[in-house]
């Protein structure tokens, strides 16, 4: 909690990288940019170094302290557990039971068989086709984890059952197929992607202790070397928020959708995003700054980003998309060579 008022108060939060990690959302916590990270805190000459570093040039101060009392509020608003304590005292002052688990699964089992939801909800329109009602043996087998194996031995189901008209909703198919896609990128074994896994605490390189206003023109965009980009023929975000197959369209829209997926060690959502994004970050080679990005996404797509590029850029650092780091172009001509940095991005 101490270190969540501090940011709330708009305070430059200096904390232990340990403690920095346990707070909500910390993928949107960068070292340098809303926070000061310090790897060991018992390292005396290492944390007199990092506020002696603060004190000496306190100017990003401010900047540091508002965007991490910013990430605090987003933070905040997602906060129940007040409200959770409140119904406990309430219940305990009207002399109520405990609340009880609900009918059907158990907490635990609805853990265990969490991932794969659109894949089960297509298992079980496959064991009610025709009104059958669903027996003991199939729902024996709907309580079961669901890998990726058994959902596309679901996948071929459905879309036999399509073919055959025993389903009308295509829907269901292109949802099967997009969560087997992303769970097969999640799932990819880190020793056959490209890249390492990179600290996204530390994503930001700058000669400073951190940094103040963002110039694009000297800034290199670096990307995780195991995020993935997947492509589809089809809007998938037509898919999000479906909790029954009747939130399904008939057919997901036939326009290209992109969506980011992160190993899965880095315990992150996938993210849907547009195609400038996209291609962004396809553009991303350790070399490219910003600005000449920028420039080759209007050159080659004649996309216009209504002078809100900088804002863009900043959220797409923000949600770890990319890391950011200075080059000096005194020191390296008229082009961007980055070396290889110590540490993160």
């Amino acid at each position: 909690m101490i270190p969540r008022e501090v940011l709330l108060c708009g305070a430059c939060l200096v904390g232990s990288t340990e403690v920095i990690r346990k707070l909500p959302n910390p993928e949107r916590l960068v070292h340098g940019y809303n926070c000061i990270a310090v790897e060991d805190v018992n390292d005396v000459a290492a944390l007199s170094e990092k506020l002696a570093a603060i004190v000496a040039d306190p100017a990003p101060i401010a900047l540091v302290g508002a965007r991490g009392r910013t990430f605090a509020r987003d933070a905040q608003e997602n906060t129940d557990f007040p409200q959770r304590l409140e119904s406990i005292l309430a219940r305990a002052a009207r002399r109520e039971p405990p609340a009880t688990a609900t009918s059907g699964i158990a907490s635990r089992q609805r853990d265990e068989i969490g991932s794969f939801p659109l894949t089960r909800m297509a298992a079980e329109a496959l064991a009610s086709i025709n009104g059958q009602p669903v027996g003991s043996a199939v729902a024996d087998t709907l309580l079961e984890a669901i890998d990726l194996d058994r959902a596309q031995n679901v996948l071929v189901d459905i879309n036999r059952a399509i073919g055959d008209g025993q389903i009308s909703q295509a829907a269901l198919a292109q949802a099967v197929a997009a969560e087997i896609a992303i769970a097969a990128a999640e799932s990819c074994d880190s020793r056959s992607c490209d890249g390492a896994r990179s600290d996204p605490l530390f994503r930001l390189n700058t000669r400073r202790w951190a940094i103040g206003e963002l110039d694009f023109g000297t800034l290199v965009p670096i990307s995780d070397g195991q995020l993935r980009i997947l492509r589809f023929e089809y809007d998938v975000s037509e898919f999000r928020g479906t909790t029954t197959i009747a939130d399904l369209p008939p057919t997901a829209a036939l326009r290209s959708s992109y969506v980011v997926v992160f190993p899965q060690e880095a315990n992150r959502n996938p993210l849907v995003v547009d195609a400038m994004t996209a291609r962004f970050l396809e553009l991303v080679d350790r070399r490219k700054t910003v600005a000449e990005i920028l420039g080759q996404l209007d050159q080659d797509d004649s996309i216009s980003i209504s002078g809100h590029w900088a804002q863009w850029v900043e959220s797409l650092f923000v949600w770890g998309l990319i890391g950011l780091r200075h080059v000096d172009f005194s020191t390296c001509g008229n082009r961007s060579v980055p070396t290889e940095p110590r540490d993160g991005l």
